[in-house]
């Protein structure tokens, strides 16, 4: 919710709030997604009803009194001697223009709102799509390293060169914080960002290895399963110098193929013009050489 709403978001909150569960305002919602507000999709409605109504009350307003004014000549008439002249129908006539002209920019109102979530959607996915490649590039040269998913994700988030590949992040990280699950914070961003076709299956991916890490799956930890499991079992020296020598090797394989192995999975289901454009990175490290 609207974190410290004032008096006036209160009181549309309080009048048009019912309209969020309209399913006449699903692709709203939908866009609203996309946009990364830092308000409730209610919050957002209700100000657009508002505004709204408040069109309709002042165009009714105007343009009762405009066609009250104006004779049939064309020629204006003064407002005061205008309320004189009036007849009981050409009060009916303005009424009715007035009203039919106020529903008219109720409704442009409406759509208004509609088109500037879809407008925020549209940059938001231009800016993913421009950014993404960069931020796939910084992720597998952080790879090398000895950090976790969210770490890597963190230190991506925290470049604002990344734009809105950044705010994702953040948001993944932000969500991952208050419910303790990196994969749930991945998916719920893969279902609201604006990249359906890009940075939605990029975050999916990383996310099922993120909960494979978790559950120490062989994809992520076989490697260290099987070096603990040789140390557990090997006790004389010659023995050991042979499990050493295995576990540094497993180690760098597993350090190298683990990230290697998610990056390559994760690369393919990009778009197609993100594919021509930035080639495959590197296949998965050969477990046989070790």
């Amino acid at each position: 919710m609207t974190s410290n709403p004032g008096p006036l978001d209160r009181g549309l909150y309080a009048l048009f709030s019912r309209h969020a569960e309209s399913t006449r305002h699903d692709q709203d919602r939908r866009y609203f997604r996309g946009t990364a507000f830092k308000m409730d999709f209610d919050f957002y409605l209700a100000r657009i009803y508002g505004l709204s109504w408040g069109v309709f009350v002042l165009t009714v307003i105007v343009s009762a009194t405009v066609v009250g004014t104006v004779p049939a000549t064309g020629i204006p008439r003064s407002v005061l001697t205008s309320f004189e002249a009036w007849s009981l129908s050409r009060v009916y006539v303005a009424l009715a223009s007035g009203t039919l002209l106020g529903l008219i920019g109720k409704r442009l109102v409406l759509l208004g709102g509609r088109g500037y979530l879809k407008w925020i959607r549209t940059v938001r996915r231009e800016n993913i799509e421009q950014t993404l490649p960069g931020a796939v590039r910084y992720l597998r040269t952080l790879a090398a390293g000895s950090d976790d998913q969210r770490t890597l994700l963190r230190k991506v988030a925290e470049q604002e060169t990344y734009g809105e590949t950044a705010v994702g992040f953040r948001r993944a990280l932000n969500h991952a914080a208050l419910t303790g699950n990196l994969d749930s914070g991945l998916r719920r961003v893969a279902r609201d960002t604006p990249s359906e076709d890009l940075l939605a299956p990029f975050l999916l991916k990383f996310g099922e290895h993120a909960a494979r890490e978790v559950m120490h799956s062989p994809v992520t930890y076989g490697w260290n399963h099987e070096c603990s499991r040789t140390d557990k079992h090997v006790h004389d020296s010659d023995r050991a110098t042979s499990s050493s020598s295995s576990q540094r090797c497993s180690s760098s394989c597993w350090s190298f193929q683990r990230f290697s192995l998610s990056f390559s999975r994760l690369w393919p289901c990009c778009h197609p013009v993100f594919l021509k454009r930035y080639p495959r990175p590197w296949d998965p490290f050969p477990s046989d050489q070790c």
